[in-house]
């Protein structure tokens, strides 16, 4: 079983409160067999979490107006489109990149 969701920290009056977003908390079943250190990496992929994301700033906005978001570093939180070219890349397909990025080739 594979979770994930999102808690809000904020001060009402001097008080600090803590809690689940509404609707943040999701689950689905694993496609890994589960080891002894395993979490949902692997099960959750880019689309997925943008869609999730895309929801939770929806709820926030509405709930609470401007947010801080602090996210960790998994590799489904960031998703480069169009990559920079590498040295195995075609030539051709390099000139693609730099006219789609306004870089004019003389």
């Amino acid at each position: 079983m594979c979770i994930i969701g999102a808690g809000v920290v904020y001060r009402m009056g001097s008080a600090l409160r803590a809690h689940f977003v509404d609707k943040s908390p999701i689950y689905w079943n694993s496609n890994k067999k589960a080891g002894s250190d395993e979490d949902y990496h692997g099960n959750f992929d880019a689309t997925q979490f943008e869609r999730w994301f895309f929801n939770l700033c929806q709820t926030l906005s509405r709930q609470f107006g401007p947010c801080y978001i602090f996210m960790d570093g998994a590799s489904y939180h960031k998703r480069n489109l169009t990559p920079c070219p590498t040295t195995r890349t075609r030539k051709a397909d390099i000139q693609v990149w730099l006219y789609n990025h306004g870089k004019k080739m003389h």
